[in-house]
């Protein structure tokens, strides 16, 4: 048996131990360890196998050809030059000696200042929404196409379920940017197929997102914030010259900072059975109003606006709102 290939496998023996070691800012789920990439960012692209079968086999869901064993980890965490100089340093971990810690292989891997990385590279890999299903899930939803460019899709990207276990879910990909339209995260709306339609499955975030938001389309002074992708895309051909934005949670819509040349916000209120979304829209008023801002509230007569354009179709919805505007 070659040096490598003994080293492979004694890791895999200890692959949790390896995984917590060399991806300290990772986290455990189930039989998988999962981290942001192989430079230890916090994050949830890159998973790492800790029981059998396939202990020790990882791979970033992100990165196209960034997978292997755990040599190929210990290897591309260090920065290594040559395998080598990889199974010198899997031997320093295995034999109890003193191992290279998380902070001493950063300066041995290539500088990183860019935090959202694994974000960009993430969204990079989606694809146009047009002729998808994540397309399908939106007209599913009343919102007929054509959808905002900041909304795209994967047909298979990783998905830990609750158990810990892992599969490959379609996911509907939105950017998060900041107030100047730079990417800092991705929020990814996992969907699934139950009686010929796609619906959600889960929604979860990666990266930068506090304060920060989905851009989704429009124009001019005034401005249009809202929790969900589904509630702005709702109001979307109902408020004229205004820019939509999606926060994507109640918390994040109270902590949103909106664009500076912003003159007039309009807030689009979730009526949540806590009233979370209410109470973070009051919050965000307040602060609009330190600032010398105009803002005003829309409100839906169901749960949120989707529900209303659902229920009570697109002319009804556009003559409520256009009243409520003033």
């Amino acid at each position: 048996m070659s040096r490598a290939r003994d080293l492979s496998q004694r890791l895999a023996m200890r692959a949790p131990q390896a995984a917590r070691h060399y991806l300290s800012n990772g986290r455990p789920c189930g039989a998988y360890w999962i981290a942001g990439d192989v430079r230890n960012t916090q994050g949830g692209s890159l998973w790492v196998r800790l029981a059998a079968p396939g202990a020790g086999r990882w791979r970033d869901e992100a990165e196209d050809g960034a997978e292997g064993d755990l040599l190929d980890l210990v290897r591309m965490r260090c920065g290594f030059a040559t395998l080598g100089q990889a199974m010198d340093e899997a031997e320093r971990f295995l034999t109890g000696a003193r191992a290279i810690t998380t902070n001493e292989a950063a300066s041995y891997a290539s500088p990183r200042s860019d935090r959202t990385e694994a974000e960009r590279r993430l969204y990079a890999r989606a694809g146009p929404l047009p002729g998808t299903p994540g397309e399908a899930y939106l007209i599913g939803r009343g919102l007929s196409p054509p959808h905002p460019q900041s909304l795209r899709f994967l047909g298979r990207t990783v998905f830990a379920g609750e158990n810990g276990a892992l599969s490959y879910r379609p996911a509907l990909i939105a950017a998060i940017c900041d107030s100047g339209g730079a990417l800092m995260g991705v929020h990814r709306t996992f969907i699934t197929q139950e009686r010929n339609r796609w619906v959600v499955l889960e929604r979860r975030f990666m990266g930068c997102v506090r304060g920060h938001a989905t851009p989704l389309g429009g124009e001019g002074e005034t401005v249009l914030a809202g929790e969900g992708l589904e509630t702005v895309l709702s109001l979307s051909r109902m408020v004229t010259g205004a820019r939509l934005y999606a926060t994507l949670s109640a918390a994040n819509l109270a902590a949103w900072i909106w664009p500076s040349d912003a003159r007039r916000v309009f807030i689009a209120i979730d009526r949540d059975a806590n009233r979370a979304g209410e109470k973070a829209a009051f919050r965000l008023a307040g602060r609009l109003k330190v600032a010398g801002l105009d803002a005003r509230f829309l409100f839906p007569r169901l749960g949120d606006f989707n529900d209303d354009l659902r229920m009570f179709g697109a002319g009804a919805m556009k003559h409520a709102i256009a009243r409520q505007r003033g």
